[in-house]
């Protein structure tokens, strides 16, 4: 019998990369579905879901699971991208990086806010 790479063995490299690739798309439109995004072309597509496939993979080489990093990163994907929508909502800007020094502020006046989840919510929930 010979020794090496069975056919399923030869194909896992690239399976794993697609389904790795479709989990950052997934990130992407999470994200450009709960914002409303304002049109798609590919420049914008390719610079807006890079940064998401580097975090995937990133996620990947922690937990070395397909199924662990797919489920966490739609997850996370979808808690970011409402975080963003109800920030830019209440503030009229995105949440930008240094706005992570301010947690403690905002957590404060969370409470002072209604939050009404909308149709985008809703549907890219049953997405995840």
């Amino acid at each position: 019998m010979k020794k090496g790479f069975t056919v399923k063995e030869k194909r896992w490299p690239a399976v794993r990369e697609t389904v790795l690739a479709a989990a950052a798309l997934e990130g992407y439109l999470l994200f450009e579905l709960i914002n409303v995004g304002s049109g798609f072309s590919l420049w914008r597509v390719a610079a807006n879901a890079l940064p998401v496939y580097i975090f995937v993979r990133i996620l990947y080489l922690v937990t070395n699971s397909l199924k662990v990093t797919v489920l966490c990163s739609g997850i996370l994907c979808f808690l970011a991208s409402t975080a963003n929508y109800y920030v830019y909502l209440f503030r009229g800007r995105p949440i930008l990086p240094w706005d992570l020094d301010s947690m403690g502020t905002a957590a404060s006046v969370m409470g002072g806010y209604t939050y009404e989840p909308t149709w985008q919510m809703v549907c890219a929930f049953f997405l995840l």
